[in-house]
């Protein structure tokens, strides 16, 4: 191993420098690099932090700390999110973002000019933030080790839901938009940390049934009644109105839930005690007679049993607990019911005001970047702050290892044990996080689109989020986008996603890239640069040299992704699809990207079918692609022709690396067959049937506890 030059001193008055045979890079660091002190937040305290242990990430330096130990080591690899922390991010509209981000593998030097917040600063024993306390009370955590994770993942959540000084938080947000698919907890199950999180829900769940994930269409029709649902949907409608009783009536309908609601399931707040001593008067009272309402009125007697809005104590079964839900005594309620969705327990919680939260501190929107070196003569660390330092060091030093999250090289770190000598952190770099232009927002404007430009350093949560916004701008017209972003939802964790850069996933070549055969079937392109070369473009189909190896140049850095658009009206369809072992957060066994387009009559104009997982690198089949060219889509001899080709083309030996050589033949032709249908139907050539291209998806999760 080369020895390298030593970083800028603290004291910056010293001029201890070494050079040798990386003279070059010694000049660099002497002429740009200026200082090796780390500046940021935790927890609301400022902390500097001179020339670091080069081999920490972010999770060593905080579990140096004292008072710092909540965060944890699970898995190392950014799978468990036991040491998810929440970094307070300032975006360029001056809008603060909280960021899950795992802290096992990103950077230390990532933090400089950032809000850190780990689980101590959320609150304490003596006095818990909203969500620790409702985590607790309701089950939510047994051994505990993955919970300090789970509430930092959900604590962002929460706060990236307070927007132009409104609340807002939907079931689908908790459950369905994966922001908790990075963590993992092998004791207590989810049900009861779901429940948790759904008390901060803004909307109405009182009734809620499952619906259809809002990611992926369901074709399918709506399940049927069951016999009770129906019962109960029949006897509502044909009941009278409300009795007005002070308080709310049996037969009022639900109140809508709120952030400072207190129960612990979606169920109607049950009378508060003003409303009980309004209506106890009323009992006693010769004038409160019963309604007669079938099945009982509120003011029907405790000795009734009815199906009433009123606290109804029951005698005590020798085979039933006394709650249905096991709780802190002091503060419950206990409310029963013949119904076992029913049987909740109110708690009661500290309400949630957002308002309360600790602020993005003011030092950091005057913070100014600054170029950052720091380490050893094993490794360096560098942090430049525009495109230029970049180019420069990756001319000085073309070896350099570019890193935004580390998602990828601090596993190969820590588990296959590879050096990295010069390591450059570049997620910050403004030139490589915006649009060369902006978006436009007039129809117009949007119709004349023919390419899409993303930029390098967009993070994997941006790309969802643009490819989203596009869709619902341009229709069809954006499929590949639609197809993307199906592709990154269920690539690893949200953790993951909100620092990896869709760039590095380019960069590093994986033959089971997710997003690699989505790009290359719609005909993307890499714009590149480089300090000798210029700026300049690498179609994707050019990009693949051989396995984990690429057509970027040693000196060069992707700057921008190029995505086309299909012209207004155009027949033309893009999917995408990906076998894993499990949907979320599983590496793939096979992806695709398929485009086809067609021409009036239907027959093939051009396509594109991409594969991962099929060779050492992505691959399109060729011998498909030209088995079905002007061919009439739709025909059975068409689809024959394709799928024989597939299987001609990929033809895998039985040791094939990966192995499963056979099952991942059969899934190119499944997949295949899929997109076949799907195409059809996005086109109307023919009626499918919902079974061939329905979506299997996970619905809003229900049930109850038993006692």
């Amino acid at each position: 191993m080369n020895r390298l030059p030593s970083p800028p001193p603290s004291d910056s008055d010293s001029d201890d420098w070494h050079t040798g045979k990386t003279a070059t890079l010694s000049s660099l660091i002497k002429s740009t690099y200026q200082t090796s002190v780390l500046k940021f937040f935790v927890n609301g305290r400022p902390v500097t932090v001179k020339n670091p242990n080069p081999d920490w990430v972010l999770l060593d330096w905080i579990r140096a700390q004292d008072g710092l130990k909540g965060t944890k080591l699970g898995c190392g690899e950014g799978g468990c999110g036991a040491c998810t922390v929440v970094l307070q991010v300032a975006e360029e509209d001056r809008t603060i973002k909280h960021l899950a981000v795992n802290a096992c593998l990103y950077p230390l030097i990532g933090v400089d000019g950032k809000s850190l917040i780990t689980i101590e600063g959320l609150g304490n024993v003596n006095h818990p933030h909203p969500l620790q306390e409702r985590i607790a009370k309701m089950h939510g955590t047994q051994c505990g080790f993955c919970t300090p994770g789970i509430v930092m993942s959900l604590y962002a959540l929460v706060r990236n839901s307070y927007r132009n000084g409104k609340f807002h938080l939907t079931h689908s947000d908790v459950e369905l938009q994966g922001h908790l698919d990075g963590n993992l907890c092998r004791c207590t199950g989810y049900k009861p940390i779901f429940e948790a999180a759904r008390t901060f829900v803004t909307e109405d769940l009182n009734g809620v049934l499952a619906k259809a994930d809002e990611d992926e269409e369901n074709l399918g029709p709506s399940p049927p009644l069951s016999e009770d649902d129906e019962d109960r949907v029949l006897s509502s409608v044909n009941e009278p109105g409300s009795c007005g009783r002070p308080g709310g009536c049996c037969r009022d309908n639900p109140k809508p839930a709120g952030i400072n609601d207190v129960v612990a399931q979606p169920e109607p707040s049950p009378p508060t005690s003003e409303d009980d001593e309004d209506i106890q008067t009323l009992l006693n009272s010769d004038k409160a007679g019963s309604c007669g309402r079938k099945g009982g009125c509120c003011r029907d007697g405790p000795k009734e049993k009815a199906s009433s809005c009123l606290p109804v104590e029951e005698e005590p079964s020798p085979n039933m607990m006394d709650t249905p839900i096991s709780a802190p005594r002091p503060k419950e309620e206990p409310i029963t019911s013949n119904q076992p969705d029913e049987m909740v327990t109110k708690q009661i919680l500290v309400p949630y005001d957002p308002t309360t939260e600790p602020i993005f501190p003011p030092t950091l929107w005057k913070y100014q970047p600054r170029p950052i070196c720091y380490g050893d003569n094993r490794r360096l660390w560098f942090k430049p702050t525009n495109l230029e330092q970049l180019l420069q060091l990756k001319a000085a030093y073309p070896a350099a290892k570019i890193v935004g999250g580390a998602s990828e090289t601090q596993i190969e770190v820590r588990f296959k044990k590879l050096a990295y000598q010069v390591n450059v952190f570049a997620a910050d770099i403004a030139e490589l996080n915006t649009f060369r232009e902006p978006l436009p927002q007039t129809q117009a404007e949007l119709s004349a689109l023919d390419e899409i430009f993303i930029p390098g350093n967009f993070t994997l949560s941006k790309v969802e989020e643009l490819c989203s916004d596009l869709y619902g701008k341009l229709g069809p017209r954006a499929f590949a986008f639609e197809a993307l972003r199906k592709q990154l939802r269920y690539f690893a964790g949200r953790q993951i996603r909100n620092v990896a850069s869709l760039a590095g996933s380019l960069a590093t070549a994986s033959p089971i890239s997710d997003s690699a055969p989505v790009l290359l079937a719609a005909g993307a392109k890499v714009v590149v640069r480089s300090h000798t070369k210029g700026t300049f473009d690498i179609p994707l189909s050019s990009w693949f040299i051989r396995y984990r190896t690429t057509a970027l140049p040693e000196d060069g850095v992707i700057t921008q992704i190029v995505v086309p658009l299909p012209p207004v009206g155009n027949r033309e369809v893009t999917k995408a699809y990906k076998q894993a072992k499990r949907k979320d957060d599983d590496i793939a066994i096979v992806t695709a990207g398929l485009r086809v387009r067609l021409d009036e009559d239907g027959f093939v104009e051009d396509c594109a079918f991409a594969f991962g997982g099929m060779a050492p690198t992505t691959v399109m089949a060729e011998k498909a692609q030209q088995a079905i060219l002007w061919k009439r889509w739709g025909e059975a001899a068409t689809l024959e022709v394709a799928t024989d080709a597939l299987l001609d083309q990929f033809d895998l030996a039985y040791g094939v690396p990966g192995g499963m050589a056979q099952y991942r033949r059969v899934l190119t032709i499944s997949m295949f067959f899929r997109f076949w249908h799907e195409v059809v139907h996005e086109l109307g050539l023919a009626k499918v049937s919902a079974d061939l291209i329905q979506e299997i998806h996970r619905d809003i999760s229900s049930g109850y506890l038993l006692p």
